[in-house]
């Protein structure tokens, strides 16, 4: 594992690197002031990486709130080793980020409580490694819960460029509706007007979530929650929630 130390907009950052199935991924651990603070790890969708504005201005408004952020690059995305076109697939994606939890959890400086965020195919992700692993609070955006619902997904331009994506691409095939019951402390968002993954994923994941869980429809959202207001009222939501959820009690 490589760690680099610098400064900044939200406090001190550090540039990690670490082993993942034989990939060195990468990723950014921006850390408030406080002590052992709890921990939020995002995640993001099939064809993005973490620089995604969404993950950035959770970052900042989680550092106000004294928890740790933690975002990186999935195998074959952005500054992580691996090649897209091979090596995605969710098996993959999963163990991924259940190293990045190892990772976090084994460090003394930060606190035990870990919770996620994961946003399309992220939080498919993070739903399936909320279920199998001990994790405080989750935060899902436009997350599908099987693949035989989603339509064609188009790459942004930097994606095109980076991975040489001119179609529409499918995501790989799952289907972890036989999970949904075994997850809590869940805030499930969606947009209304979702062009690639129904809003109907979103309803059917909190309808199995235990309680405390939370739905947010975007009246007219989209499904790069693409409007600003979106975007500003998305995080002031998700970060109170992880606020409210997110550290044991006592």
């Amino acid at each position: 594992m490589g760690m680099t130390e610098m400064s900044g907009a939200f406090g001190r950052e550090e540039k990690i690197r670490f082993n993942s199935g034989g990939f060195q991924l990468s990723g950014t651990l921006h850390l408030p002031g406080a002590i052992r603070p709890p921990i939020i790890i995002g995640s993001h969708g099939l064809l993005a990486d973490s620089n995604s504005p969404k993950q950035l201005a959770l970052a900042n408004a989680s550092n106000k709130l004294g928890f740790a952020y933690f975002r990186f690059d999935y195998r074959g995305c952005g500054a992580s080793g691996g090649r897209f076109e091979l090596d995605t697939a969710l098996e993959g994606r999963c163990e991924d980020l259940k190293n990045a939890v190892s990772l976090l959890r084994d460090r003394p400086d930060l606190g035990s409580a870990i919770s996620l965020f994961g946003s399309s195919f992220g939080g498919t992700v993070s739903l399936c490694v909320a279920a199998q692993m001990d994790i405080r609070s989750l935060v899902s955006f436009a997350a599908p819960v099987q693949s035989r619902h989603v339509r064609g997904v188009s790459a942004s331009p930097v994606a095109e460029y980076r991975y040489g994506i001119a179609e529409p691409q499918t995501v790989p095939e799952f289907d972890i509706t036989h999970l949904l019951g075994n997850h809590h402390h869940i805030f499930v968002v969606h947009g209304e007007s979702d062009e690639i993954v129904p809003v109907s994923d979103a309803v059917l994941l909190h309808g199995k979530s235990k309680p405390p869980k939370k739905l947010w429809i975007q009246d007219q959202g989209d499904h790069r929650m693409s409007m600003k207001r979106h975007q500003m009222e998305f995080v002031a939501m998700a970060s109170k929630w992880f606020d409210d959820t997110g550290v044991p009690p006592g």
